[in-house]
């Protein structure tokens, strides 16, 4: 039988950060205030396909070419809008040395925190591929989870009765917590991720920092558990 919507008390996750800010702070617990939205576009610039050697400069529609703007665009308007915005896949046809690309079909991927934020990025993306020719298609989305308040006062109370230095942060990545939310209140404890690294074999956290963040969990749900009784 499914779980109904406000079928758990509260959903507890410990993670290592996969990014390097808690490590740049000189933190020991990241408290995650929510789970970034993601959303995910493709943008397909048609240009003509034609002889590479025999074709004049002035008389060619380079399909490359015209992409090649939008994806430094992709990152000033992620920026802009205090986002992280990635072109992450590239298909070029024909694909050969020697024949000038007839089209160019980019995958591209918008995540940020702010639901408004994400649509005026996609918003403003959409319209500069089309003032270049280009289509701009929605692929996927998925909304941004906001972690409970009471839950993360909790993690950050366990923090500090532990002495362990804390900030708190957002999530760049997805995690098990974006559908748990739809139970219930979720929070989120992080531990560093050395240089930022993850999934990839340079990944590592060391065992006392993985041990910290157990004892954080731990004194939470001790917390919880009384705050309930």
């Amino acid at each position: 039988m499914a779980r109904q919507p406000g079928a758990i008390t509260a959903y507890l996750e410990l993670h290592i950060e996969q990014g390097g800010q808690l490590e740049a702070m000189g933190r020991a617990i990241g408290i995650v205030e929510g789970i970034v939205g993601i959303r995910r576009y493709a943008a397909t610039f048609r240009g003509v396909a034609n002889h590479a050697g025999t074709t004049p400069m002035a008389g060619r529609a380079d399909a490359l070419v015209m992409a090649a703007p939008f994806v430094e665009s992709v990152r000033r308007v992620a920026i802009a809008h205090h986002l992280v915005g990635t072109v992450g896949t590239m298909l070029v046809e024909p694909n050969a040395p020697n024949v000038i690309p007839g089209l160019v079909r980019l995958g591209l991927e918008l995540r940020g925190l702010d639901e408004m934020c994400l649509a005026a990025a996609a918003e403003e993306l959409g319209q500069l591929a089309l003032a270049r020719g280009a289509s701009f298609e929605e692929q996927s989305r998925k909304a941004p989870v906001r972690c409970s308040p009471r839950l993360m006062d909790l993690v950050a109370a366990a923090a500090q009765s532990l002495a362990l230095p804390h900030m708190t942060m957002a999530s760049g990545a997805g995690h098990d917590a974006m559908c748990m939310a739809a139970l219930g209140p979720v929070a989120m404890i992080f531990v560093p991720s050395i240089g930022g690294v993850s999934h990839a074999p340079g990944e590592e956290t060391l065992p006392e920092q993985c041990i910290a963040g157990t004892h954080v969990l731990l004194a939470t749900i001790l917390a919880l558990d009384g705050a309930s009784s």
